[in-house]
């Protein structure tokens, strides 16, 4: 009779070989166990941040409704009271009043408002708010000539480099009205600056970042970020930019304004020679002064562009050119808006000048 083979399940004594493969395993199991360990931590740790985000989200909505209010942009007015001599705020949702101010001497001229109340006007009706909140602005002049110590505390609010940069801003406050500030002149006696207005309160599809400024580049409808860069509160610059100039003394008047006295005008006689102001008899000792910067007997600021030397956009541009990988107008455009990078520029310039020498030897 031949043998009839079968498989059981026996005591098996592990050869070396056995033993070198079993270990590898249990290496590898022990390896993926920690893994799995530390996903697990790691996934924990994802939901333990979602839910703590959760409950933060859960208890400022309760104290929202505790409180009953919060802070949201309202379409305002500012609206003259004639019995006080007072500019009174009107929120256009209630027409209730929530601030005052004096009038300033542009305000007291009645004919810039298209009515003359002895009170402040109170709607009679929905129908009547609804017709007044839709009416534009009076057209109250905005006042642009300061002293020098307001020019220098809005040209503290300087930002077109951070704008530049993507980072927050914050809002000048001119004459109650919110303002970004992009640009200082020539010997600091002038700012450029752009009105601001929250995005809640303008049409969003015509607004950029700046990222995606067009060419030319315009601060018309640029989003700015006037918050944190955890809370960031977007406001929108709707131009049309104004300047805002120091206001003259009466003693710099221009002196081309005649004088009426005939023994003043022999006094005061000038005449215009190469476009500069050559003064007769008591003023022939007067220097000449630059009429961007101020400055006098030939100097000039470092930021003025008439001074011998100043660096202009193509020479940023050339530089960023040489550089940057990209965006070269950009970083030009930067470099020129806020001097910082002047003393490279100019090294860099100071470098190039035996290249190009050179170059020319060559080609002769």
């Amino acid at each position: 009779m031949n043998p009839s083979p079968f498989s059981e399940v026996l005591k098996y004594v592990l050869t070396d070989e056995d033993r070198k493969t079993k270990s590898e395993e249990m290496s590898a199991k022990v390896l993926e166990r920690q893994q799995l360990k530390l996903k697990a931590k790691r996934v924990a740790e994802s939901y333990s941040s979602t839910i703590k985000l959760a409950d933060q989200e859960i208890e400022d909505i309760a104290a929202l409704l505790e409180a009953g209010s919060e802070m949201r942009p309202v379409d305002c007015e500012w609206r003259p009271d004639w019995l006080t001599k007072e500019m009174v705020a009107i929120r256009l949702d209630t027409f209730e009043e929530f601030r005052r101010r004096a009038m300033t001497p542009g305000e007291r001229q009645r004919d810039l408002y298209d009515y003359e109340p002895e009170t402040l006007p109170t709607p009679a009706s929905e129908e009547a708010a609804t017709e007044q909140a839709s009416e534009e602005d009076s057209g109250t002049p905005i006042k642009k000539e300061f002293s020098k110590e307001e020019i220098e505390r809005i040209g503290g609010f300087y930002c077109a480099d951070k704008i530049s940069y993507g980072k927050p801003v914050k809002l000048c406050y001119v004459e109650d009205s919110p303002f970004v500030i992009v640009g200082i002149g020539a010997g600091h006696v002038s700012v450029d600056a752009w009105p601001a207005l929250p995005i809640a309160n303008v049409n969003i599809e015509e607004t950029f970042y700046y990222s995606d400024a067009p060419e030319p580049f315009t601060y018309q409808n640029l989003k700015v970020n006037c918050g944190s860069a955890k809370k960031p509160d977007w406001w929108v610059l709707v131009g049309p930019e104004i300047t805002f100039t120091i206001k003259p003394d009466v003693e710099a008047e221009d002196l081309n304004d005649a004088p009426e006295d005939p023994d003043e005008v022999a006094v005061a006689r000038h005449s215009m020679e190469n476009g500069e102001h050559v003064f007769a008899e008591t003023d022939d000792f007067t220097a000449h002064r630059c009429d961007e910067c101020a400055m006098i007997e030939g100097g000039h600021t470092p930021t003025c562009s008439k001074r011998v030397g100043a660096l202009t956009f193509e020479n940023y541009l050339a530089y960023a050119q040489a550089n940057y990988t990209r965006n070269h107008k950009s970083f030009a455009r930067k470099m020129e808006l806020t001097r910082a990078h002047d003393a490279d520029v100019r090294d860099w310039l100071a470098r190039q000048k035996p290249k190009a020498k050179e170059a020319t030897a060559n080609a002769d």
